[in-house]
């Protein structure tokens, strides 16, 4: 959804031109602006002639659903698919469309609701992004492939990579793929399972001056930063399969939706965490947020769930 899609349908839009005129000649008299009366201190109108809500784009009526739909993508469920529209925009009864949209979604309705994710274990919030890492693998998948996972434990972003195998030759060159793009972290944690246990591993860490951390064997929750992020991901390739969906693909767009989406954790998206400027997604965004907020905002939800 482009931004001259969006100004050409609130052109179009009645009640959104009798709104731009009220907020404009600040006249609230009209019927038609009578139920955005209460909100009113928080509209304005762009040089382009689109309609904001604080910093969040009024979505005109001719292109609601199609905004939803296109948040829904990646079937990341009801909470996060909120989290993902409240960010960018806004129309009156948003919430109560995505609900509809994700109960009519036959994928996910196939698929069924993931299980309440596991506890994570209380650990200090790292002071920058890349410090901590979790990995881990999903997998195998129908096509004998492995999904090998890393996550950054400051901002919750997910790399993934498709590997044939987890053997330490393949796993290795492909962190090197990853830390040739975000830098070397300090920690990498993970099970104490294979290759994670190896001493080819060890060695490659040692040489990056890595620290290895590993999980309690009965105590999986000590990845959960990472196991968490398997049920979304798992979710996604299984309504790949049921749409008839080239699988790396949804992959793909499944990684640009769950990382411009707020965390439950943060209510930050990881990857505005990561890189600073907020991430352009599908939808369309007019304002950035001041990133060194968006970071205290960060660190004292996450307090808050401590």
């Amino acid at each position: 959804m482009t931004l001259d899609e969006i100004i050409k349908a609130t052109n179009s839009d009645s009640t959104l031109k009798g709104l731009r005129a009220a907020i404009r000649l600040k006249r609230w008299d009209s019927p038609v602006v009578q139920s955005f009366k209460s909100i009113k201190d928080e509209l304005t109108v762009t040089s382009h002639g689109v309609i904001l809500r604080g910093t969040r784009i009024v979505i005109p009526k001719s292109l609601q659903q199609r905004a939803i739909d296109i948040a829904h993508e990646a079937h990341l469920g009801v909470e996060k698919t909120k989290s993902l529209v409240r960010e960018k925009i806004w129309f009156s009864q948003m919430d109560t469309m995505v609900k509809n949209t994700i109960e009519r979604c036959v994928a996910c309705q196939a698929v069924g609701r993931a299980n309440a994710p596991e506890p994570i274990a209380t650990t200090n919030m790292p002071k920058h992004p890349w410090r901590v890492l979790h990995v881990d693998f999903y997998g195998p998948l129908p096509s004998n492939d492995y999904l090998l996972v890393v996550i950054d434990r400051y901002s919750r972003f997910p790399d993934v990579e498709i590997v044939r195998s987890t053997k330490a030759s393949v796993v290795i060159p492909k962190l090197d793929k990853i830390f040739a793009v975000h830098g070397i972290p300090e920690v990498l944690k993970s099970d104490n399972g294979s290759p994670f246990n190896g001493d080819e591993y060890k060695q490659y860490l040692k040489s990056l001056g890595i620290k290895p951390e590993f999980s309690t064997p009965l105590w999986p929750q000590g990845n959960a930063q990472v196991e968490r992020f398997m049920q979304p991901l798992g979710k996604a390739l299984k309504t790949a399969k049921i749409e008839i969906r080239p699988w790396k693909q949804e992959l793909s767009r499944f990684l640009l939706q769950y990382r411009t989406t707020p965390q439950s954790t943060t209510s930050v998206s990881p990857a505005e965490l990561l890189f600073n400027p907020t991430v352009q997604g599908k939808l369309p965004i007019l304002h950035r947020k001041n990133i060194v907020n968006r970071h205290k905002e960060a660190r004292e939800n996450e307090n808050k769930r401590q």
